[in-house]
């Protein structure tokens, strides 16, 4: 149940980062392995290359049980991920 939401955890693919979404300490090499991870999701299951489709947490739709997703719920991957690099790697 990584993402906390039941319809997302059964349609999606979750990936963990290690970081503080206070600081701005995301390697580059974890943008890398983890758009690699995210390119072969793409490929194999045939999901569209799209910002509404790849998210993180603080994107999951609700908050099931209380601590599902959601922007009250999940902060990850904060303020100083760097979606625009991500993307570019994913693609």
């Amino acid at each position: 149940w990584h993402a906390g939401h039941g319809a997302t955890n059964q349609n999606s693919v979750g990936i963990e980062h290690g970081g503080y979404i206070a600081n701005n300490d995301t390697q580059t090499a974890c943008y890398d392995a983890s758009s690699v991870e995210t390119k072969s999701c793409i490929t194999y299951y045939g999901v569209p290359y799209s910002r509404s489709n790849i998210i993180g947490h603080s994107e999951v739709p609700g908050c099931s049980s209380g601590n599902g997703g959601g922007l009250n719920c999940h902060t990850d991957p904060g303020p100083y991920w760097n979606w625009t690099y991500y993307m570019q790697k994913c693609n």
